[in-house]
């Protein structure tokens, strides 16, 4: 009886660290491709940026509305600033809210045409 309790109890366990840690991960995820845009993409508009991290974030499932997702840039530096509360259930009909959130900046260091 004692060693199915205790089998449980680790279950349990592992089964909401691997919820948390699947949330985290995603998190990691959208974050680099973040970065990766906006490194790679020093002439794209913002607007086409912020779509890219939204499409992501829809990718990788996690729950990103378009007010989450702020892309700025000044002069040669873009910003990507991103906050999103996601709920893991880590025990049954017992649900957490993690907050999450990431800002990256990245300065072109290419030559900016006058057309654009």
């Amino acid at each position: 009886m004692r060693s199915t309790v205790a089998l449980v109890i680790v279950i349990l366990v592992l089964n909401a660290a691997a919820r948390t840690g699947s949330a985290y991960w995603k998190h990691q995820l959208l974050r680099d491709a973040a970065e990766e845009m906006v490194v790679f993409g020093g002439l794209t508009p913002t607007s086409t940026l912020r779509g890219q991290v939204l499409d992501k974030a829809n990718k990788l499932e996690i729950d990103v509305g378009p007010d989450d997702v702020v892309v700025t840039r000044e002069g040669q530096t873009t910003v990507v600033e991103a906050s999103y509360v996601q709920t893991v259930e880590i025990l049954p009909r017992c649900e957490v809210p993690l907050s999450f959130s990431f800002s990256i900046e990245s300065v072109y260091r290419g030559s900016v045409s006058a057309d654009r």
